[in-house]
């Protein structure tokens, strides 16, 4: 028997080991393989994509080489750890160590080049679906033909190449300085019975309540306090799994009443040994974890919440304005609707306001309005309330209610007191009553801010404001507004130039965060997926590396009374920690993080938060079932080899 053939003897039957590096790396390969050929596509290079697209991709795949780097490097190490002995007797029996380290670069190489493949092969599959998805999300006018490039192909094969012959070469090297009696004693050193220290657990305690703390009260001041933060967590986290747990599953092992039920013992006196061997491991999952979920929140609540605040405050679809009262001075209301039936749009409703320009003659220093406010009448603005389904108002004589969306409710620096207005040749002295943050009228160059006034008060001033000081605004709202994009160009093309900026649509800064926002997380949905898979499979992994060990353990047991049934659950119980308690971890880190971000948004996330952890939750959830199946199918036949 040739070596190489060892090396694939060895494969086969071992491959329960080897399958979730194996799915892992073919996805890692496949998400690099469609990225590049984004990337190398000629639509790309020579077409209508904007050059930050390609910018932003070519910055994945470096994070995804980073993260392939440190992956395969963690895969191998694992490996080589859980099979010391077979080493030790391969070399006792006659193997040099040349060819020890020959036949396990052989298993590598065969590995790396299957994953390569199949991830390519994948990801040739699915690259129409990603130019597909890419091309809806930037809205192109022609979608990105499927497209194979050769340069895509040749620089993710070679880049996992080196990347896997350089990781074997650094994980070989250990195997060849270790000598026989050191592979073959490796597992057989006793274990001693964890211990931790008292002051390390109050310690893990302190930086967890300090970071939080600090993240629950920074606010705006997030970036000054953000790397003590990280430091504390960080710190309190790894002290959490190395002493906490210990500390905790310990004094349960002093309480008789919990330890001596059903298969506490034996399920607790387990676990003590598990979370301090797997302390390191589940600190990096839950760190990866807490990254993940930030991560996926932050940006899905960026694009939710920046679409949702652009229909805030852009209340109607398209509106256009003009000063100077009656005068038609711009594009006539009749050729707009004309424009938006062309394309197909229809009008679920329309208004017409007139308003008059006001100018600030006296305010205080907090007051929330502007230099040139809009002054409205209190019937107008109910009428507009109406049709945005916010509250009507009344107002009072020689009164106001301000109306401005970016003064923020309950702000202590917002004053609300008397102000002096101008309208025309007439000055009044107005008492705000209220601070009202709905938008009623889309932002544009006329509405710093809104003044209603009491209606019989309007027409005084209306009476003394010439047609110059009126303002005309009107506007539609639209069923299909997201696709209204070549309507609104079209309208604005038929302005003049300088009162092109008097034209506001919803549409525009919604492709505008469509395309940015929108393809940031796409592409960072599809590397925090990576980084998951990749914390499960680290998982995966060092529970198989303890798998020899757990098999006799359970075999002794088995042999003093303990049925197959109690054995499945204290594997569930075990598996289940160790899976959960690091993704726990992460979910309570990431949920002071994304707290921290609504503050400095002035949004609510945790309902986009409950989406993202629901998603991952239910991802984990399939990795640990598929885990305890392996494990416990492998557990029930223990000598089923392929032939």
């Amino acid at each position: 028997m040739t070596l190489r053939q060892f090396a694939f003897k060895n494969i086969r039957g071992k491959w329960h080991q080897y399958t979730a590096y194996f799915v892992s790396s073919a996805f890692t390969v496949m998400i690099f393989f469609m990225y590049a050929a984004f990337i190398f596509h000629p639509y790309v290079i020579d077409g209508d994509v904007h050059r930050g697209v390609r910018s932003l991709m070519i910055a994945c795949e470096w994070i995804i080489v980073v993260f392939a780097l440190f992956f395969i490097h963690y895969s191998h190490s694992t490996f080589l750890k859980s099979r010391t002995q077979e080493f030790g007797l391969f070399m006792l029996m006659g193997m040099t160590r040349a060819q020890l380290i020959r036949t396990l670069f052989f298993e590598n190489t065969i590995i790396s080049i299957l994953s390569i493949l199949s991830g390519t092969v994948l990801g040739v599959l699915f690259s129409r679906l990603f130019f597909v998805l890419i091309s809806a999300l930037l809205d192109l006018e022609d979608p990105i033909p499927f497209h194979v490039a050769p340069a895509a192909l040749g620089v993710t094969c070679l880049s996992f190449f080196l990347i896997g012959v350089l990781m074997s070469a650094l994980s070989l090297w250990r195997v060849g300085r270790s000598q026989i009696i050191d592979l073959m004693k490796e597992k057989r050193q006793p274990k001693s019975l964890p211990v931790f220290s008292k002051w390390l657990v109050v310690v893990s305690v302190f930086c967890l309540v300090s970071g939080y703390a600090l993240a629950w009260f920074s606010g705006t001041a997030i970036l000054i306090t953000m790397f003590p933060i990280l430091f504390l967590v960080i710190a309190g986290t790894y002290l959490l799994f190395t002493q906490s747990s210990v500390a905790f599953l310990r004094s349960i092992r002093r309480n008789r009443r919990i330890l001596y039920k059903h298969t506490h013992l034996i399920t607790v006196s387990q676990l003590v040994y598990k979370l301090k061997d797997n302390a390191r491991v589940m600190f990096v999952v839950a760190v990866l974890s807490a990254v993940v979920l930030t991560a996926s929140g932050t940006l899905y609540t960026f694009y939710d919440g920046m679409t949702s605040q652009i229909v805030k405050m852009t209340p109607h679809a398209i509106s256009l304005t003009a000063q100077g009262g009656e005068r038609d001075d711009g594009v006539h209301p009749d050729t707009v609707e004309s424009i938006l039936a062309e394309h197909g749009l229809t009008v679920s409703h329309q208004y017409r306001v007139v308003g008059i320009a006001g100018e600030i003659a006296q305010k205080g220093d907090r007051v929330p309005v502007g230099d040139a406010p809009l002054i409205i009448s209190n019937k107008t603005y109910n009428d507009l309330a109406q049709q945005v389904q916010v509250d009507s108002l009344k107002v009072e004589r020689e009164s106001t209610v301000i109306v401005n969306p970016f003064a923020r409710m309950g702000d202590a620096t917002v004053d609300l007191s008397d102000i002096r207005v101008k309208a025309g040749d007439e000055e009044v002295t107005l008492s705000p009553q209220a601070l009202r943050t709905e938008a009623v009228l889309n932002q544009g160059a006329h509405t710093d801010a809104i003044l209603v006034v009491n209606d019989a008060l309007f027409e005084q001033l209306a009476e003394h404001t010439s047609a110059e000081d009126l303002i005309v605004s009107y506007g539609y709202e639209l069923e299909n507004w997201a696709h209204s994009l070549k309507a609104v160009e079209e309208v604005e093309a038929l302005l003049p130039e300088e009162r092109q900026q008097h034209l506001t649509s919803r549409v525009q800064p919604f492709v505008e965060v469509k395309q940015i926002f929108g393809l940031t997380m796409f592409i960072g949905l599809f590397v925090s997926v990576l980084f998951f898979i990749a914390a499960g499979s680290m998982l995966y992994f060092k529970l198989f590396t303890e798998f020899q060990e757990d098999r006799q353990q359970f075999t002794a047991l088995k042999r003093i009374g303990i049925t197959d049934g109690e054995i499945k659950k204290i594997v569930t119980t075990q598996i289940g920690m160790i899976f959960f308690l690091p993704f726990g971890v992460g979910v309570v880190h990431a949920a002071f993080a994304l707290k921290t971000l609504g503050d400095v948004l002035m949004v609510p996330v945790w309902q986009y938060a409950a989406i993202i952890t629901g998603i991952y939750f239910v991802l984990q959830l399939a990795y640990f079932l598929l885990s305890r199946y392996a494990y416990v199918k492998r557990m029930a036949h223990p000598t089923s080899l392929p032939s």
